[in-house]
C-alpha cells in the first residue's frame, strides 16, 4: 500500500470535477519506477480490443501519451471550463486539454 499525503501538491487548483485525487496519477511514475511504461486505465473504461497496442506506442521522450478532451466546452484550456489565466502562463489559447482516464506513461 502507498500512502500520499497530500501536501507534495500545494497551491493546485482542485474542483468537483477535478479533486486532489486527479492528481495522484502523476506519481505513478515515481511508485512504479521498475516499469519503463506503465497503463494508467480509470476504472469505468471498458476495453475492447487489444490493450497491447496501446502499450507498444511509442512516446521516444514525451512523459505520457494521452487523448485529446472530446467535450466541447472544455476541450482547449482557453474556453468555458479551461484554465483562466491561461495567457498568463504563456499557455497557447488553442492548446488541447487531455483526457486523464486512459494514459500511458513513459
Amino acid at each position: 500500500m502507498y500512502t500520499i499525503d497530500n501536501s507534495i501538491f500545494p497551491n493546485l487548483k482542485t474542483s468537483e470535477r477535478m479533486p486532489i485525487v486527479t492528481y495522484y496519477r502523476l506519481l505513478i511514475p515515481e511508485i512504479l519506477y521498475q516499469f519503463e511504461k506503465v497503463i494508467y486505465l480509470d476504472s469505468d473504461i471498458i476495453v475492447l480490443g487489444d490493450i497491447n497496442k496501446l502499450f507498444e506506442m511509442e512516446l521516444g521522450n514525451k512523459a505520457l501519451g494521452a487523448v485529446h478532451e472530446m467535450n466541447k466546452k472544455a476541450m482547449y484550456v482557453s474556453l468555458m471550463w479551461g484554465i483562466k489565466p491561461c495567457r498568463e502562463l504563456g499557455i497557447p489559447l488553442k492548446s488541447h486539454y487531455f483526457n486523464a482516464g486512459v494514459l500511458l506513461l513513459n
